[in-house]
């Protein structure tokens, strides 16, 4: 018994010497769960690169205008035998072109920001060289004149085209929502300009007789070069990441207007025979283009001057 008892008292001592010394041991503390708040209010800068494209379409368009000095001035009625070649002429100026430009565009970004709550309304300014060109080439259908003076004659019209986008640049509001701190998606909207430039040539040539010999034409030419003012919009997402920094993709759809042409008139230059005396203009060509318009689609990286803070510390 004596026994019992001391083994009880031995292990009552044991068991509370252990509590003891395990009570003086440090406590772990559980890992601290921290969320990060990013205050999307403040200016911001940064740079953006990326693709366009526009469609655009001119369609030049021949007037019956034959004039021909030696022959009595202008009109269909001039022509040998009353027939106004300038009909045929006409009818072979190519359809419409389509010099539909492709190119990459680098730039520059300015803005500001103001967040309420979940939403972040703000102001986008940007500006980008740009070098969006395409070019496209017509043949028309042989057209045959009929009459007297001229049997088996025909014209053939060929249409050539270029179009650049030099400098595009937008003045934009944004209006998004942040679903977690670090991400806004946004839609986008507001002005556009950019300098566009192109040109078109018109030519034309005969086959078969004209007249006693043949006709030459000298081509009809026509350029222009401005900018051009239209509008823009899009949507586009934007992750804040490293405190300050935040990298963005977005798309543009643009409409820069109506490009218009003044074309130099069609001219025979050669020797045409009795039957056609030259020098003749046997027709003038005039166009319209379709609206200049096109999409952008471009990655960005920004630079953001308003707050970001740690908040929420806890375990």
């Amino acid at each position: 018994m004596r026994s019992l008892i001391g083994a009880v008292l031995v292990s009552t001592t044991l068991v509370g010497a252990t509590s003891a010394f395990a009570a003086d041991l440090p406590v772990k503390a559980p890992p601290m769960a921290v969320d990060t708040v990013y205050n999307w209010t403040g200016f911001y800068v940064g740079v953006n690169a990326g693709y366009g494209w526009a469609n655009s379409e001119i369609d030049p368009a021949g007037t019956n205008t034959f004039c021909n000095p030696l022959l009595g001035g202008c009109g269909p009625g001039v022509f040998p035998g009353g027939i106004p070649a300038d009909v045929a002429s006409a009818r072979a100026v190519p359809p419409a072109i389509s010099p539909n430009a492709r190119g990459g565009l680098v730039g520059g970004t300015i803005g500001y920001n103001k967040q309420f709550g979940s939403w972040v309304a703000g102001l986008e300014a940007d500006l980008a060289w740009a070098n969006i060109t395409g070019s496209d080439t017509r043949t028309g259908a042989p057209v045959s004149l009929t009459g007297p003076a001229v049997p088996g004659t025909s014209f053939i019209g060929t249409a050539s085209a270029s179009t650049q986008i030099r400098d595009f640049g937008t003045v934009r509001g944004r209006l998004g929502y942040t679903p977690s701190a670090a991400l806004l998606l946004y839609g986008t909207g507001g002005l556009a300009y950019g300098q566009v430039s192109s040109s078109a040539t018109i030519t034309e040539a005969s086959i078969g007789p004209c007249g006693f010999g043949s006709c030459p034409f000298t081509p009809a030419v026509a350029s222009t070069s401005s900018t051009r003012v239209g509008w823009t919009l899009g949507a586009g997402a934007e992750y804040r990441f490293m405190g300050q920094w935040s990298l963005k993709a977005e798309y543009l759809y643009y409409d820069l207007g109506r490009l218009g042409y003044a074309f130099s008139p069609l001219a025979s230059t050669g020797a045409c025979g009795p039957a056609l005396p030259c020098p003749f203009t046997s027709v003038n060509v005039t166009s319209s283009s379709s609206d200049i318009r096109g999409s952008i689609i471009r990655i960005g990286l920004n630079y953001s001057f308003g707050n970001y803070g740690i908040i929420n510390a806890r375990y």
